[in-house]
């Protein structure tokens, strides 16, 4: 599981994963639980699956610090699980990655828990969350488009069926306006007719690139 999610932005209920974990401990299953967008959470929704009742044991967390810390080029991540899953996970990574540098996991290991950090972190949240308010609202003005709201990470759904153009075509023909957004058919079955526009900008260029996606709208409803 994704969770908050990646390209939604969903973050999935406490009820929901309670359920989930019902059906791993009588299963004996195990979850890969990708919570790398967990501490950008804008209705103190996320709960990780690994803290419910003897779910540490069937639990893997994988996490990392590009989301959180914009650490993206860094490439530090970790894995979290009981001593029994990671001694076999410790084997393959040996065998498969090269070492992180080490003045990386050094500085990462001492600034986590440092207070400072933790206010950069939260300002940084924050100004996804306004972020996430400005694109919603930007979109609501817009002609036949729809979206699914975030509740996480920093992406928007938006549908554009209504437009007469899939995905694809949208964002092929936004390029000629000089804003770039992801087709959404590549995340899977059913998101053909959506695109995926990530808030990890400034409000200017939000602010500017809906003035430019607005101008296409009425351009091809002329």
């Amino acid at each position: 599981i994704n969770n908050p999610n990646n390209p939604t932005g969903a973050v999935y209920s406490k009820e929901t994963l309670e359920k989930l974990c019902q059906i791993a401990r009588e299963n004996h299953i195990y979850i890969l639980a990708d919570e790398i967008y967990n501490q950008l959470d804008y209705e103190n929704q996320y709960v990780s699956i690994a803290s419910f009742e003897d779910m540490k044991d069937y639990t893997i967390i994988v996490n990392g610090f590009s989301k959180a810390y914009a650490m993206t080029g860094w490439r530090m991540g970790y894995i979290a699980s009981s001593q029994e899953n990671i001694e076999p996970i410790l084997k393959v990574h040996q065998y498969t990655t090269t070492s992180q540098m080490t003045f990386a996991q050094i500085g990462m290991a001492k600034a986590i828990d440092q207070e400072d950090v933790k206010e950069e972190v939260q300002h940084m949240v924050d100004t996804f969350h306004e972020r996430r308010t400005f694109i919603m609202e930007q979109l609501d003005q817009c002609e036949n488009l729809s979206y699914i709201k975030p509740h996480g990470a920093f992406y928007i759904m938006v549908d554009v069926s209504k437009t007469g153009f899939n995905g694809q075509e949208f964002a092929d023909k936004l390029l000629d306006y000089g804003v770039a957004v992801v087709p959404a058919s590549g995340f899977g079955k059913g998101l053909n007719n959506f695109i995926r526009i990530s808030f990890a900008s400034s409000k200017e260029n939000i602010e500017e690139a809906f003035i430019r996606i607005r101008k296409m709208l009425m351009d091809i409803n002329r």
